[in-house]
């Protein structure tokens, strides 16, 4: 099976692959954050199966190493990952305006307050993304590497 650090550069590779497909029309500034959030996500969607069903034996595929959980998780990355995103990203250029409001104020506090919230929404966006297709790269790697099929919901339960 994949060890630890095999998972997680697949993870962080899939999605900064992905999330460079998803922000292709951001700014610069927007993008930075929103890939920072893929690869942060990246990071735990690849380590996610394994916390949920830790590998303390062969084959130690419960319910996180499903191929319910991959459906349920590639569903979210195709039909709600953009969904999510989109409002994410509403979010986060609603609070760069009342960043531009309070610093056009002199409320430079305000100011500062709104354009990190505004930067941590379009890093969670990339979070979403990246997360859910780290995960999948994760059960990708596992049915590859064991040459056996995924169980429905869980093996040996």
């Amino acid at each position: 099976m994949p060890r630890k650090a095999e998972h997680i550069y697949a993870g962080l590779t899939v999605s900064a692959l992905a999330e460079s497909v998803r922000m292709r029309d951001l700014p610069p500034h927007k993008a930075g954050a929103e890939m920072i959030g893929a690869m942060v996500g990246g990071y735990y969607g690849s380590r996610a199966p394994d916390l949920l069903d830790p590998p303390v034996r062969p084959k130690h595929w419960g319910v996180a190493h499903s191929a319910t959980a991959g459906a349920a998780v590639f569903a979210l990355a195709t039909a709600g990952s953009p969904r999510i995103q989109n409002e994410l990203r509403v979010i986060a250029d609603e609070c760069f305006a009342q960043q531009a409001y309070y610093a056009d104020k002199d409320r430079i506090g305000l100011a500062l307050l709104y354009g990190l919230a505004g930067l941590a929404m379009y890093g969670l966006a990339g979070f979403v993304a990246g997360f859910a297709v780290a995960y999948l790269s994760h059960l990708a790697l596992d049915h590859l590497e064991c040459k056996s099929s995924l169980p429905l919901i869980c093996r040996g339960c």
